[in-house]
Parts: structure tokens; C-alpha cells; sequence
């Protein structure tokens, strides 16, 4: 059976749509009904008749042609808006998605592009309900700096996907040093900002578009680049939408955040079903596990959420023994993570994971059975969904996000 889908073709070249139109309507698994328009009459026609999906040719007049995909993105967020060009540059794609359109496709176009587009077009159409939310988020945090958050994040998804068989989707949330790509060897090219600016159109498939993959099959939500765009303009909600939705795609979702106690860490470390709080053996960081605890107990984080990992440990008798810092922090470490110095600055110079520096490296072997560990005890974890921890979070949650 034929799906059928509505379609708004806009174009300030004649030619352009009639070769365009003949494209679309030549469809063998989509039934396209087309209409054609200029760009002063196409937002009005797309109002009255509100398609499936606009399809704005950009070539004759770029700056225009952006701003109709802002108009019609505000009027009409269930629309979908195909962008289309003979110019395929990063700085096109780019503009283009921050305007409101969900697909980039180049012209001329070509056949099984056009099919691909306007397939995931019905299946858009048919998201009437989201899926359930089965998946883990994990939220890693340190206190102080250095102790190796993005290593832990990046080779426990690693191992999530190429030993365990999970997926994995990382999210970078530190905004200001956030290094997960640097440490994966990836160059995003869209980040949190890109879909802060497109909120109304979040559904699972522009999340996915959003995405960068990995060699090993994990996925990356990068951090914006420094310096290029006001963070402070992603609000917290937003993030905590996002990776709700995360949930729904995979197995788990690994956060990376920032020492500092921003809303975005804020509100990671509030979404997680597992906190894992990266500490080391010295005074700085036992002072800040006690002012963790307690902000986590103050947001309605349970401790049964939290995980203490003890990183870089040595046999030092420099460092504070365990059982004196147990006895006077009613500390409870979980895990402990060898120091590894060598491995994982060989691992982030390169841009690869533990396993591909030193598959015997003790640290990798420690993250591995970290994994296994957190998977095993998925079904007994507390849901910060559930009402009992719900009623956790009164008080000072709703001022945090609410400012």
C-alpha cells in the first residue's frame, strides 16, 4: 500500500520545478500530491493547506529562502522542511537546520535520496505516541578536575558496544573543556545548541541527525565549541527532554559533565538512573564528595543512585587510606579505577579507546567489569521517574529549573 504525504514545492526557478515536481510525483513507494509556489505566496499557501512537508529551493536566494524556513518552522512545527541546493558546504547544512529544516538534500536530486527523505517523512507521520523509556542514563561527575570523567564516559561506552553488545549514545554536557570528541577522534558537526534552536521539531529522528557516530558503533551528542555560541541559552528542561528521549533510542545513555554545579550538571546528574561520582584519594576531593552528597541529597538524588569511584588509585602511602576516609565520610565506594597514566594519555593523544592503546591495560579491565557491573544491577536500579523519588525532588528542584 502507497503512503500518501502532502508536499509544498517552493522555488523561485521555473525550471527548477518542473524538474523538481516531475522528481517527487515519480515515486514508486510515496504517492507525492505537489503543490507549486514562489517564496512571497509559499508561507501563506502553507498555512491554509498546512502539508506534510515544504520543499524550499534555496539556490536563487539563500537569505530568503532561511527565513521562510524560520517563518514556517514557527507557524507550523508539525510540518516537515526539506532544504534543497546545488551547494552541499557544512555552512549551508548548518543554517538550515537552525532554521527548521529537517532534511538537506542536493541537487540535482538524486532518486534514492529523494525515496530515503520522503519515507522517513511517513514514518515521522505515524510517531503518534513515543516509545517507552527503557534505557539507562549513567551521569559521570567529579568534583575537582583530572580525575578522568571523559575517559571513564568514552571506554565504558566503548565497551557497552564492542564487548557487550549494548548501544550506547554519549552526551557531552561541559560546555566550557567538554573533550569527547577530541577523545574519540570525532568532528561534530551539530551539538545541543543546534537543537535548542529547533525545540518544537525534537522528535527521535532529528535527535538521531544530531548525532556523530563512532567507529565502534556508539553515538556522540557533542558539546557546543568553545567559544562559538551562548551556552547559557540552552535551558535546563531542554536537556532533560533530550535525554529523556535518549532513553527510548538506547541501551544507555553515558553523561559527561562539568565539575561545576551548572543547570546543565544540574539537571544530568537529576535524569540519571546511576551517578557515578569520580573521586581520588586526597583531600580536595574528599571535601568535595561531602559537598556532593549533600547537594544530590538537597535536589532528591537517593544514595542508592550514586556509585563512589575511587579513580587513579595507587598503592601510595601518600594518599588518604580508604578505611580512614570511609570511617570519618560514611564513605561507600562501589569501584575502584588503577592509575593508568600511561595508557590513557596515549588513549586521548590519539583519539582512541584503552582497548586499542593496551587491551591489558588494568584500567580498560577495570571500566570493562564497571560495565558488566552497572548492567548486571539495571534491574534493581530506582527509576528518578518512580513517585517515591519524585516526591524527592520538591523544594529546591523547581527553583533550580525554574530560574
Amino acid at each position: 500500500m502507497q503512503e500518501h504525504l502532502s508536499v509544498i514545492l517552493l522555488s523561485l526557478d521555473a525550471a527548477a520545478l518542473t524538474e523538481i515536481r516531475t522528481r517527487i510525483t515519480g515515486l514508486d513507494s510515496v504517492a507525492v500530491a505537489c503543490t507549486e509556489a514562489g517564496f512571497y505566496e509559499g508561507l501563506q499557501l502553507a498555512r491554509v493547506h498546512a502539508p506534510d512537508v515544504v520543499m524550499i529551493v534555496m539556490d536563487d536566494d539563500t537569505q530568503n529562502a532561511v527565513t521562510l524556513m524560520e517563518e514556517i518552522n514557527r507557524a507550523l512545527p508539525a510540518t516537515q522542511i526539506f532544504a534543497l541546493s546545488r551547494y552541499d558546504t557544512t555552512e549551508n547544512i548548518v543554517k538550515t537546520m537552525r532554521a527548521g529544516a529537517t532534511e538537506f538534500l542536493s541537487l540535482p536530486l538524486d532518486p534514492a535520496q529523494i525515496l530515503k527523505a520522503m519515507i522517513k517523512a511517513t514514518a515521522l507521520r505515524r510517531l503518534d505516541q513515543p516509545a517507552a523509556a527503557t534505557g539507562r542514563i549513567w551521569t559521570v561527575y567529579s568534583p575537582k578536575g583530572g580525575a578522568g570523567t571523559t575517559t571513564l564516559a568514552a571506554n565504558l561506552a566503548v565497551e557497552l558496544s564492542s564487548r557487550l553488545g549494548k548501544s550506547a549514545c554519549l552526551v557531552d554536557l561541559d560546555y566550557q573543556s567538554g573533550d569527547l570528541a577530541l577523545a574519540l577522534n570525532l568532528n561534530p558537526v551539530y551539538s545541543m545548541v543546534d537543537i535548542t534552536l529547533n525545540f518544537r521539531r525534537l522528535d527521535s529522528v532529528f535527535l538521531q541527525g544530531t548525532l556523530t557516530r563512532h567507529p565502534s558503533g556508539i553515538y556522540l551528542l557533542a558539546a557546543p565549541p568553545y567559544g562559538s555560541v551562548d551556552t547559557a541559552a540552552i535551558p535546563a528542561e531542554h536537556i532533560r527532554t533530550v535525554l529523556d528521549l535518549l532513553k527510548t533510542m538506547y541501551d544507555v545513555v553515558i553523561v559527561d559533565t562539568a565539575r561545576t554545579l551548572s543547570d546543565e550538571t544540574v539537571a544530568a546528574l537529576w535524569s540519571a538512573t546511576r551517578v557515578l561520582l569520580l573521586i581520588e584519594r586526597s583531600l580536595p576531593f574528599l571535601r568535595g564528595y561531602r559537598r556532593t552528597v549533600d547537594m544530590l541529597d538537597a535536589i532528591g538524588v537517593s544514595r542508592e543512585r550514586v556509585d563512589v569511584v575511587v579513580s587513579k588509585n595507587t598503592a601510595s602511602r601518600a594518599a588518604i587510606p580508604l578505611d580512614k576516609a570511609k570511617k570519618s565520610l560514611d564513605l561507600s565506594v562501589t569501584h575502584t579505577l588503577p592509575r593508568d597514566d600511561e595508557t590513557a594519555l596515549a588513549a586521548l593523544n590519539r583519539g582512541v579507546s584503552l582497548a586499542e592503546v593496551r587491551r591489558s591495560s588494568p584500567l580498560r579491565r577495570a571500566i570493562a567489569e564497571l560495565a558488566t557491573t552497572l548492567l548486571d544491577g539495571a534491574n534493581t536500579t530506582t527509576d528518578p521517574n518512580s513517585p517515591n523519588e519524585a516526591k524527592k525532588r520538591k523544594g529546591i528542584l523547581s527553583s533550580i529549573f525554574s530560574s
